[in-house]
């Protein structure tokens, strides 16, 4: 779609250059029909008129690029947020597996894993309704684990709810 907006935006530029070719062209041909000072005026003023219609191509040309280049960058920012909420939800399963096998400091180093991801996609997520909710799910299960005897069923809990809040956040 995006390329599809640059390649119109492109068309109509070379569209309106093969115009002014030709209007300048024509109005050079009507030279020898009329009086050469108004043969100069006519041929002056098709100049004036090609070059403003250049200025505006060039002008259209540019909006369009730039506005490519915003939903491109756009677009990037949602694929890494996306991929980061995949390696915390990947992340959020392993601490699971670790906490129900009462493994506490593998549950921690994979739980430092999913505080890493998020860290890197956070700022990507702003935007996201699901942003508060899954921000609020690491900063609780991290309290919850950093304890000497975590209650397992309350992290499990807690994980749990942290990734259904990534998967809704998954979705857009």
């Amino acid at each position: 779609m995006i390329l599809s907006v640059a390649s119109k935006q492109l068309q109509i530029f070379k569209t309106m250059l093969r115009l002014t070719t030709f209007l300048t062209i024509a109005l050079l041909s009507i030279l020898p029909l009329t009086g050469c000072q108004q043969a100069q005026d006519a041929a002056d003023q098709a100049q004036d008129t090609a070059g403003t219609a250049v200025d505006q191509a060039k002008d259209a040309a540019t909006d369009a690029t730039d506005k490519v280049k915003e939903t491109t960058d756009g677009a990037v920012d949602q694929a890494k947020g996306f991929a980061g909420i995949n390696e915390m939800k990947d992340g959020v399963t392993e601490t699971i597996s670790s906490v129900q096998a009462g493994d506490f400091p593998k549950a921690k180093e994979d739980f430092a894993k999913v505080q890493e991801s998020w860290g890197s996609v956070s700022e990507t997520m702003k935007d996201n309704k699901n942003y508060s909710a899954i921000s609020e799910g690491v900063t609780n299960v991290q309290a919850s684990l950093s304890g000497d005897n975590p209650d397992s069923g309350a992290v499990v809990g807690q994980l749990q709810g942290l990734l259904k809040n990534l998967g809704e956040a998954a979705k857009g």
